[in-house]
């Protein structure tokens, strides 16, 4: 799933230009992403992204797995261990994912700078090139909670499409930032991600071998 929304930043501290461009050789993220199928909810999506992060877990979108009753990452059975609509993420527990090299996440604020998006392009892994502004704290109208949601993000020259929530941004080391969860309503061609220190929030302390946890209602 791919929402798009209008979002409203309330503190900005500098946006990259639509023309500024990657630099250097890319990285290769696209080798830890995996598709991410739920089933159970009639407005979850059937598709979205997720990548292997510490220590095996894998890593997607709260939006796609929310009042789901089955998820599959990667093509096997998962279960969510970390669930935060507030941060849009959750995190999933996958019995063979342990072979495959996890991300890091950068655990400070992102600048302005080059970096790239590992997606899923009718189902193969690619990584596409973009620029992402420093940190914004954004606000968000969540019309299914009946509340206001502020996140910390990033807005990024990136079109996201279907299927595209939960793709990691990383920066030339191949350290996530971000994580794509929206694209504008007004320009197809922006796209914001929750920032690197709101997924390590959720992410920390959690292993394969924690407890499920309730997906929540339907939105």
């Amino acid at each position: 799933m791919l929402r798009a929304i209008t979002l409203l930043v309330v503190a900005v501290a500098g946006v990259a230009g639509a023309g500024w461009s990657a630099e250097g050789a890319a990285p290769h993220p696209e080798r830890a992403v995996v598709a991410v199928e739920t089933s159970g909810c009639h407005a979850v999506s059937d598709r979205a992204t997720g990548w292997v992060g510490p220590g095996g877990l894998v890593v997607t979108v709260a939006h796609a797995v929310r009042g789901s009753t089955a998820v599959i990452a990667g093509g096997v059975a998962a279960r969510v261990v970390g669930l935060d609509l507030r941060s849009d993420v959750a995190v999933l527990a996958v019995s063979d994912s342990a072979h495959v090299v996890g991300l890091t996440v950068k655990p400070g604020e992102t600048r302005r700078g080059a970096a790239w998006v590992a997606h899923l392009d009718d189902g193969r892994a690619r990584t596409a090139a973009t620029s992402t502004s420093n940190s914004l704290v954004i606000t968000i109208d969540e019309p299914a909670d009946d509340t206001t949601y502020t996140r910390r993000g990033l807005s990024m020259t990136f079109g996201a499409k279907r299927g595209d929530s939960g793709a990691p941004v990383v920066d030339r080391a191949g350290t996530v930032v971000g994580m794509v969860f929206a694209t504008a309503r007004a320009d197809a061609h922006l796209s914001y991600a929750v920032s690197a220190a709101e997924i390590a929030g959720v992410v920390s302390g959690l292993t394969p071998r924690s407890p499920s946890v309730p997906t929540g209602r339907c939105a």
